[in-house]
């Protein structure tokens, strides 16, 4: 790995173990604002995944193993283990979860007020209005940038999020509003807590713990 690649690496952990602590839901405000619902593809360098959003729920499919739904009204996440024989779900409360797999959950998090400015730039042919973004933790303040599409009723086409540590650039391609497909978000009929992680399932060997899921900074692969 280059040198470069572990400074974005380490910038994103960072970022993401700062929000993880310090992130809960505000059950006075809709979750994700006034975010459509939609399907895109999210990039952070060389690494990609799909990503749908739908009302108040955000599914982030990592790898065909795997997927999470972040349900921050619930104050829940449901981390998806998807075998030939079944889906294994294990469930937890957002703080639990310890880290947060898309920029979304910062730019559109309940702690975070966006301003736009007068700027209007091109993305990937879409005219975008710029929004200025700051996120308050505990910890302090996270700082973002906003490239909303006016075409597709204010999707972001990109976000950067800065850390001391360095800048985080999430790019979204392959945009469809609308909602998603609701099996995208129908989970089992019997949801694991974390503890018991470790249970066996078909064919499968053990499940691994949360916490070593959660080691991976959300630019590696899973």
């Amino acid at each position: 790995m280059s040198f470069s690649a572990i400074l974005r690496n380490t910038a994103a952990l960072l970022l993401v173990t700062l929000i993880a602590t310090g992130f809960a839901q505000d059950k006075k405000e809709p979750a994700y604002g006034n975010l459509p619902d939609f399907s895109a593809t999210e990039s952070r360098g060389s690494v990609s995944w799909k990503i749908h959003h739908s009302g108040s729920k955000l599914r982030v499919d990592p790898s065909p193993a795997g997927a999470t739904i972040w349900a921050p009204e619930e104050d829940k996440v449901y981390r998806l283990f998807l075998f030939h024989e079944r889906t294994t779900c294990i469930v937890m409360k957002t703080a639990q979860a310890k880290m947060m797999r898309s920029p979304l959950q910062v730019v559109y998090g309940p702690n975070t007020t966006r301003t736009a400015s007068t700027a209007k730039e091109v993305v990937d042919g879409h005219t975008c209005t710029v929004l200025d973004g700051v996120t308050s933790l505990p910890h302090g303040k996270v700082n973002s940038k906003i490239w909303a599409a006016d075409d597709l009723k204010g999707v972001p086409l990109r976000i950067d999020l800065y850390t001391d540590a360095g800048k985080v650039t999430a790019i979204y391609r392959d945009v469809v509003v609308g909602t998603p497909e609701p099996g995208l978000f129908t989970l089992p009929s019997k949801c694991i807590p974390p503890e018991k992680a470790g249970q066996l399932a078909p064919g499968s060997g053990p499940l691994p713990s949360q916490s070593s899921v959660d080691q991976k900074a959300p630019d590696q692969k899973p």
